[in-house]
């Protein structure tokens, strides 16, 4: 285990407990996804992450680091652990840039900090831990064994009257508005460079 400055300091805990199988050898019970990331050359490699919430931090094996001839950027400010209190020994921080593909087919390239280790029992070069899950905040499905990423939501930022004019004095600023009426529905517009407050029954041409 390495520890800065020679100090020993609490470990943080990856989840690397062991899986069971049943008689016919069916796959483990876990969520592992393809990533993307570059060596220090730039070509492409597509490996194999288990996403796990149970694990503190982002894990990178070492034999991928030396593989990939990557450089550490930081040292670990703990050590680590496994569930049962084994001690692992860790080769300082990289922050890695990984591009995942969900299930339904969205690819987004994100950097994160990536803790060098030796884990064993695991058939994947990487550990996707809370620090990902945090930052991504995917969307789950275990039962199916899908994930997603979750849709970015456009906010409505709600005006004073004094601070909207402000906002759109001598701008080109258009309202539409509807009004039902018994069997129809009246759509206008009002401009904010009338003269009048006046309605127009139909959209400006550069809209």
């Amino acid at each position: 285990m390495h520890f800065p400055s020679g100090k020993r300091r609490v470990p943080a805990v990856i989840s690397t407990a062991p899986s069971r199988r049943d008689e016919k050898e069916r796959a483990r019970r876990r969520l592992v996804i393809a990533v993307a990331i570059k060596d220090s050359e730039g070509k492409v490699r597509i490996e194999r992450a288990l996403i796990d919430s149970g694990a503190e931090e982002n894990c990178v094996r070492q034999t991928l680091v030396l593989d990939c001839g990557w450089e550490p950027t930081g040292e670990e400010s703990s050590g680590l652990a496994t569930l049962d209190g084994k001690e692992v020994w860790t080769y300082g921080i990289h922050d890695l840039p990984i591009s995942a593909t969900d299930s339904g087919g969205e690819l987004r390239t994100s950097q994160h900090a990536f803790v060098a280790c030796d884990f064993e029992g695991l058939d994947v070069n990487l550990i996707l831990g809370y620090p990902w899950l945090e930052a991504v905040d995917p969307l789950l499905g275990f039962r199916a064994g899908i994930w997603r990423y979750a849709k970015s939501t456009v906010g409505v930022e709600v005006l004073g009257p004094e601070e909207f004019y402000e906002e759109t004095e001598g701008a080109k600023v258009y309202c539409v508005l509807a009004r039902a009426r018994l069997g129809s529905l009246r759509i206008g517009v009002v401009s904010a460079l009338a003269a009048e407050a006046a309605t127009n029954d139909g959209i400006p041409k550069e809209y």
